[in-house]
């Protein structure tokens, strides 16, 4: 099928909050891109969508809840991704009793903003502070845990540090620090900045699945242009979260040794040093794309999430 950008546009253009007592399934846009993006809507009982509103710009929150609930989970994807991209975990959550909690981060997906472009990374704090916030406002339950992947897992922490929310566990999932060969490139950035602004994104074998990399080039929610505006925000949260910040939640790290995306062997220090309860699971030959490897792979991460979280 195909999910055009006039559909993204019409989705876009709907006023979605909460309290709206009609069903968002039944608007056709919606279903369209639940199987674009292979939700399956069968397990599905109730779902709900909402636009949170940080600084202006309007940010794409769902609501997947199943028939019997276990838990409720907020769920944080990658920079340069969407919720769309990793619809096999949600899946996968809902099929084992966990109600989803997930947005599309700032300038990502359907949500508005700058497109993967920022100059501060407390945006992506905010984000998740409002979306929380409007989650219990509305009467949701708080989740209990949470889980992110790469940038995704990078703001949980840090919110997770702050306390932004109140949690029990916290998965992060080839969790972004460092990107990789970050320190042979990283002080020449203030240079490079001034010179380039963007440059045209490059789609990287971030999998071993050939089905994912193939749908992700021609994904029309993806981003086509890298911001060096972002990479000094990163610079800059790095050094905040590094002299700030120690989490005292039960963390749980799943990483691939074949990840080229971030210095995962820099960043399992990091995490090591700021958090008082870590364990790691690495994962043979995973690369990046944890959560949409082939499917070998990407089924023990998923049953690694599983019994975390039991």
């Amino acid at each position: 099928m195909v999910f055009s950008e006039d559909m993204i546009s019409h989705i876009q253009q709907q006023s979605f909050h909460f309290k709206n007592e009609s069903d968002p399934l039944n608007f056709s846009y919606i279903s369209d891109y639940l199987k674009y993006y292979g939700f399956q809507q069968s397990l599905i009982s109730s779902y709900f969508n909402h636009w949170s509103t940080v600084h202006g710009e309007k940010i794409f929150v769902q609501v997947f809840i199943p028939e019997k609930v276990k838990s409720y989970v907020v769920v944080a994807h990658g920079y340069l991704d969407h919720t769309g991209g990793i619809s096999l975990l949600v899946n996968d959550l809902l099929k084992n009793g966990y109600a989803v909690y997930i947005y599309d981060q700032w300038g990502h997906g359907l949500s508005s903003g700058k497109s993967a472009d920022l100059e501060d990374f407390q945006i992506y704090i905010d984000v998740l502070q409002t979306v929380y916030h409007d989650l219990i406002e509305y009467g949701f339950p708080a989740p209990q845990s949470a889980i992110g992947h790469s940038t995704g897992a990078a703001i949980l922490f840090h919110g997770a540090c702050q306390r932004l929310f109140d949690i029990s566990s916290l998965i992060l999932v080839a969790p972004l620090y460092h990107p990789y060969k970050w320190k042979y490139f990283q002080w020449a950035l203030p240079f490079i900045a001034k010179q380039i602004k963007q440059k045209k994104r490059a789609y990287r074998k971030n999998s071993s699945s050939h089905q994912y990399l193939s749908f992700v080039e021609s994904d029309p929610l993806q981003t086509e242009s890298l911001h060096t505006n972002w990479l000094l925000a990163l610079r800059q949260w790095q050094e905040r979260i590094s002299t700030e910040h120690f989490c005292s939640i039960p963390t749980y790290i799943i990483q691939g040794t074949k990840d080229t995306t971030v210095h995962w062997k820099e960043n399992l220090s990091f995490f090591t040093q700021a958090t008082s309860t870590l364990q790691i699971a690495l994962v043979e030959g995973g690369r990046h794309q944890l959560l949409n490897e082939r499917k070998g792979v990407r089924q023990l991460v998923f049953e690694r999430i599983l019994t975390r979280l039991s």
